[in-house]
């Protein structure tokens, strides 16, 4: 894909949810905050094509070549538009190895069809720019009135929230209080990905610079798209506020956050992050002042996704929902992504509101964190609801600033990273584990604060990562694999077959051993061991193991291969003694190998089924090499003439077999 001719991207300003300005070079990041963007709307188009301009009017990035309908060009006209902007889509970046089987195991088929879904609804909106002082809702009402288009929305702004800080705490508490220090004996967020959507990282900080995620397939500084993803030399993330490559922090909050994440540990500097050994990937969608457009954040999930986030933090939000954001969110999550956000910190007077009212904490599947002080007590600023998941240390946490030091910050902002490494810890030592399986496993060990079992004020509770530990390492070891026998398939081959073993934390696979040498791993519940000489007996033994490699005891069986082929192509069926008299009982003789499945059916003469019965599917013997399975039909039979129909299936293969047997009294 071309690199895009990008342009700076408005929009919703991100409320930033720390409560205490940031200071950069002494300049305080303030402005007066307005929730809307001034002459700007989101407009869903039914036909990708539809978002083409007519001649004159600016494309932004991605913005399509071609003609929209007669109707929109008349309405751009008509209203005056000036600019549409697309949303910065790309490919995502193939991911091989480990990292691709993670992912892949973390996503079901479903979900993987809905990520689509929501990729296609983005592919068709636009952000559409008018005139300064342009009236919204006759805008808004025109366009929703065009037969070409699905929905109409304004484009919202989002901010960092701040309020005064005491950073008269004790170091480092939030660690203390959730005893992360338990969690770090078993993991330590080795190989996972976090996306710090913030106002960027600071990037040469001594305690983030070893942990910053970088782009593996892009060479710096040669004015190059080396991966084809859009995005010339995104070295270490993009810069969506400013639209550049360089996604560093200008205004102090997303450092913090990514401290509390995963900052280094053992390094001689400062304190430790949550995960210490996870990687910061630096996207960078809030501005000098913490405001961001929803459309900038929507575009860094976006790219997150696409190259490779496990978790993504979400430390802002706004009052309102917009589908855009929420169809960036829907697509995270589609494809197995963590998305952790701030449940804010109230409205712009400082009144707390309900997460409800809260984007993108209130969105599905996006665990929303309140914040909590040293106490364990709610924070007074702290939004609350049904749609709030847990708390976490939000009052005067330290963490990484500007300039390579550190600082005490409030707010839920500082809470939702503490949440965010949690989940990294997680996915680290179970990396397969899906986003509800994540977020079960942080909210069924959170400590129970308020009243009783889940309440609105602490969701769940105040996250505990001893407790989670506790639940999530895998001590035990998988039962032993029951009923483990062996029967011949051939002259050459033997199945061995077993009963599941179970395990706490699940059976990732069985070991299987011949006469002491290791055969082959499988994850199934038998094995086809082929090749082997005839009239041979072999010893098996098989062994489970769980996802963290304990291993059950054994459990053995034996069997010797046929001396000659059985004749499994030229299956047939002999019953005897036939005819069988008074006091004689038929046994039904099928010769075929052995069966996955087998089934037996015996027909009158007039065609009725008088007796069906489903056999084992191992063969009951032998007869100079050849498998056969018998069934002796007990039951009372009058005199006649029997059509015997039995029906085999055998590796997708099926064998059926005929034959006529008669009952004389």
């Amino acid at each position: 894909m071309a690199p895009r001719d990008r342009a700076r991207v408005g929009g919703i300003a991100l409320l930033l949810l720390s409560l205490s300005p940031f200071l950069a070079h002494g300049a305080e990041r303030d402005r007066p905050f307005s929730p809307i963007v001034e002459g700007e709307i989101l407009v869903r188009f039914k036909n990708p094509a539809d978002i083409g301009l007519p001649a004159g009017v600016r494309r932004g990035p991605r913005a399509a070549m071609v003609t929209p309908s007669a109707s929109l060009s008349t309405l751009h006209g008509a209203r005056g538009l000036l600019e549409a902007r697309r949303f910065l889509i790309s490919e995502p970046r193939p991911m091989g190895g480990v990292r691709a089987l993670r992912r892949g195991a973390r996503v079901s088929a479903e979900l993987r069809g809905r990520a689509v879904e929501f990729r296609d609804a983005l592919e068709r909106t636009a952000v559409l720019r008018f005139a300064p002082g342009a009236d919204l809702s006759a805008l808004m009402a025109a366009y929703r009135a065009d037969p070409a288009v699905e929905s109409v929305e304004p484009h919202r702004r989002a901010r960092a929230c701040y309020t005064p800080s005491d950073p008269a705490l004790s170091l480092y508490w939030g660690l203390r209080v959730i005893r992360a220090t338990s969690a770090w004996d078993h993991t330590t967020g080795a190989d996972v990905v976090v996306g710090v959507i913030d106002s960027g990282v600071e990037l040469t900080h001594p305690d983030l610079s070893a942990n910053l995620w970088t782009n593996p397939a892009e060479i710096p500084a040669n004015g190059l798209d080396d991966d084809a993803n859009g995005f010339i030399d995104d070295v270490t993330g993009w810069n969506f506020a400013y639209d550049n490559a360089n996604p560093t922090d200008d205004n102090g909050h997303g450092t913090h956050v990514a401290g509390t994440v995963a900052s280094t540990a053992d390094n001689g500097q400062g304190g430790a992050g949550v995960a210490y050994d996870a990687q910061i990937m630096a996207l960078k969608g809030l501005d000098f002042f913490g405001d961001g457009t929803f459309q900038a954040l929507a575009n860094a999930i976006l790219y997150a996704v696409d190259n490779g986030a496990d978790v993504i933090n979400a430390s802002w939000g706004g009052e309102g929902s917009e589908s855009t954001l929420a169809s960036a969110v829907a697509y995270a999550i589609s494809h197995g992504v963590v998305f952790v956000a701030a449940a804010g910190n109230g409205d712009l007077f400082g009144n707390p509101i309900n997460v409800a009212n809260f984007t993108p904490a209130s969105l599905p599947g996006v665990i929303a964190v309140g914040a909590t002080d040293v106490n364990d007590v709610r924070a007074s600023f702290s939004n609350f609801g049904t749609k709030l998941a847990l708390t976490a240390p939000g009052v005067d946490v330290r963490s990484t600033s500007l300039g390579g030091g550190y600082i005490e910050e409030s707010g839920t902002s500082m809470a939702s990273p503490h949440v965010a490494g949690l989940a990294a810890l997680v996915l680290s030592y179970w990396p397969t584990y899906t986003v509800t399986q994540v977020k079960s496993a942080l909210t069924s060990t959170a400590d129970d604060l308020g009243a009783a079992g889940f309440d609105i004020f602490y969701g769940h509770g105040r996250v505990n990562a001893e407790a989670l530990a506790a639940v999530l390492v895998d001590v035990s070891s998988p039962s032993t694999p029951g009923n483990v026998r062996a029967v011949p398939l051939a002259a050459d081959r033997l199945r061995v077959r077993w009963t599941a073993s179970t395990d706490d934390h699940g059976v990732a696979g069985y070991r299987l051993w011949r006469d002491g040498v290791f055969v082959a791993t499988v994850t199934a519940t038998s094995h086809d061991d082929t090749g082997l000489p005839p009239d041979t007996l072999y010893g098996y033994t098989v062994a489970a193991y769980d996802f963290k490699n304990h291993e059950s005891p054994t459990a053995a069986a034996s069997a010797r291969t046929p001396e000659t082929v059985p004749a499994g192509a030229s299956a047939s069926a002999t019953p005897f003694p036939n005819p069988a008299r008074a006091g004689q009982d038929p046994t039904l003789r099928i010769w075929m190998p052995a069966m996955d499945r087998l089934e037996i059916s015996i027909y009158d003469s007039a065609g009725g089924l008088v007796h069906r019965a489903r056999l084992s599917g191992e063969p009951t013997g032998f007869v100079s090499g050849s498998a056969h399975h018998d069934y002796l039909w007990t039951e009372e039979k009058a005199s006649g003439v029997y059509r015997l129909v039995a029906v085999g299936e055998a590796d997708g293969v099926t064998h059926r077999v005929r034959a006529r047997f008669t009952v004389i009294h």
